[in-house]
């Protein structure tokens, strides 16, 4: 988050702190989300992939010995 100046630049802010209950039930809600975020693997969006790249879970053990009747 960006607060401007009166000279447009940006200027340091407080933190949030929260005060009711229901704010720290929030805060750590938002907490437990960023953790879990940060636990999901990074992913490669559509637009990134050439167009003739074969999807990678044509590639995975499992599938692949399922489809040749290995299962």
């Amino acid at each position: 988050m960006v607060a401007l100046a009166g000279d447009g630049k940006a200027r340091a802010i407080p933190p949030w702190e929260p005060i009711s209950d229901e704010d720290h039930a929030l805060d750590d809600h938002a907490r437990d989300l960023i953790e879990l975020r940060s636990a999901v693997a990074p992913f490669t969006p559509t637009n990134a992939v050439p167009p003739d790249t074969e999807p990678s879970y044509l590639h995975l053990p499992e599938l692949s010995a399922r489809a040749a009747g290995r299962t």
